[in-house]
């Protein structure tokens, strides 16, 4: 649940005409920001799901990110979008001024599509979690203790070692997987998914049953 003002909330109720704010940090350093009248009108999108599975369990769910920016005099035609980093805003014009929703970081991970329009996809931290799972640590371990240890190895910001099950111990290191099919492992053992938050920190979400489930 993201904490937003009582203008915000008000306004929501006659409009809902939200648009984008994106900051680019490329490689080198340099930054560009671009706007709603950067974007073009179409092609713009974020998914945030596990697929069609409408009970997910065990799921490493990635934020994916496409931009389709206005490049109708070339004006981008200089920019290599590839490998920059994003940080994307929700912005929302209220009487008070501009709220903006921090959405998320995200990471261009595929080469940008040039013509009138440039199409960029991009994706949250979880794409780092895609190599070979490899430990250092004695076994038999716990899962808090191998979540520290697999989001270190992959520079990913582990939000808390402490979930259901964080204390069950794997006897045996894992292998022949990646380090994404060991958290969503992991996240299985404690009853949910797994994602990263706006601030790209990984969380294990379990499912709270307190009040019963149905299908």
């Amino acid at each position: 649940m993201r904490n937003v003002s009582n203008g915000f909330k008000n306004t929501m109720e006659t409009r809902r005409d939200f648009y984008s704010r994106a900051v680019f940090t490329f490689p080198d350093g340099d930054n560009l920001t671009l706007g709603k009248s950067e974007f073009s009108i179409s092609g713009n999108g974020i998914v945030d799901g596990a697929g069609s599975n409408a009970f997910p369990l065990g799921a490493v769910i990635a934020k994916q990110v496409t931009f389709s920016i206005n490049n109708d005099r070339g004006q981008y035609a200089d920019y290599s979008f590839y490998g920059a980093s994003v940080v994307l805003y929700l912005c929302f014009d209220i009487e008070s001024g501009t709220e903006e929703l921090k959405i998320g970081t995200f990471y261009v991970v595929s080469p940008e599509t040039y013509g009138s329009t440039i199409t960029l996809q991009a994706m949250d931290d979880i794409h780092k979690l895609d190599i070979t799972y490899t430990t250092s640590l004695s076994f038999p371990a716990t899962l808090g203790e191998l979540m520290v240890d697999a989001c270190g190895t992959c520079g990913v910001t582990l939000a808390t070692s402490v979930f259901p099950n964080s204390d069950f111990a794997i006897k045996k290191k894992p292998s022949g997987i990646t380090f994404r099919d060991f958290v969503g492992n992991v996240a299985m053992l404690a009853g949910g998914n797994a994602k990263m938050d706006e601030e790209n920190r990984l969380y294990i979400v379990p499912y709270d049953f307190s009040e019963g489930f149905s299908i």
